[in-house]
């Protein structure tokens, strides 16, 4: 939970995201969110923060409708197009986010929020993710199988020239992707922004990515289609 204060009234909100995000959740920011009834011990759900001249999207839920949607509208273009999707496919070691079938085929893809600023660079994690690593390795052993894994970052931030791992936050993570890489799992990166209005934009569709023991890779650039329109978000 998130504590907020908003004209001279404390409140608490529930936040979808399991991350620390130190540089979001301090003193002073503005937030926005979407209000319920108040018979919970929250009033409301936390859905962006206010970062800079824009909004950081932080609710993860948002972020994977967003992503469906690009995916719907064929937005992603290194994802094969009129391909199906059923969320959260469960697999003996993990739980993933996405299944996709085209034709006959198939492939596994998992999302990671990437919400840390550093300079330019989107990174992920903020803090150690052993879930993370064990998700790493179950792509990694679907690519040996035969079949397709992806792991994305989505980046909701603006002003970003690319996305990379937070090493020093879990260098094991780092270690264990850039194998998985070799084995032939795909990484991507697709950047998000969101409204303080409450609607989500395709900022980029293929954000480079740079991290150690991978060659960077030429994004490319679309305009700013709209996506998903939230409902309204009130700011606390």
């Amino acid at each position: 939970m998130v504590e907020v204060e908003a004209e001279r009234e404390r409140f608490f909100l529930s936040l979808n995201n399991t991350g620390r995000l130190e540089q979001f959740l301090s003193p002073g920011r503005k937030v926005f969110f979407l209000s319920r009834s108040h018979h919970r011990k929250t009033v409301g759900s936390l859905v962006a923060v206010e970062d800079g001249e824009g909004v950081a999207l932080l609710d993860t839920q948002w972020q994977m409708q967003a992503f469906e949607q690009a995916l719907k509208d064929h937005r992603l273009p290194w994802l094969p197009q009129g391909a199906t999707f059923t969320r959260h496919p469960r697999l003996p070691q993990a739980t993933l986010d996405y299944c996709l079938r085209y034709g006959d085929k198939r492939l596994f893809l998992e999302l990671k929020s990437a919400v840390y600023r550093k300079g330019d660079l989107a990174l992920y994690p903020d803090a150690p993710t052993e879930r993370g690593r064990r998700q790493v390795r179950v792509l990694q052993e679907i690519c040996q199988s035969g079949e397709e894994a992806y792991f994305v970052f989505i980046a909701p931030l603006t002003h970003i020239t690319g996305c990379s791992l937070f090493v020093e936050r879990d260098p094991a993570l780092a270690a264990l992707l850039g194998e998985a890489s070799r084995e032939g799992v795909k990484v991507r990166a697709v950047q998000l922004a969101c409204a303080p209005t409450g609607e989500v934009f395709l900022l980029h569709p293929d954000l480079p990515v740079y991290f150690p023991e991978m060659s960077s890779k030429e994004g490319i650039f679309f305009s700013h289609p709209r996506l998903y329109r939230g409902k309204r978000a009130r700011g606390g």
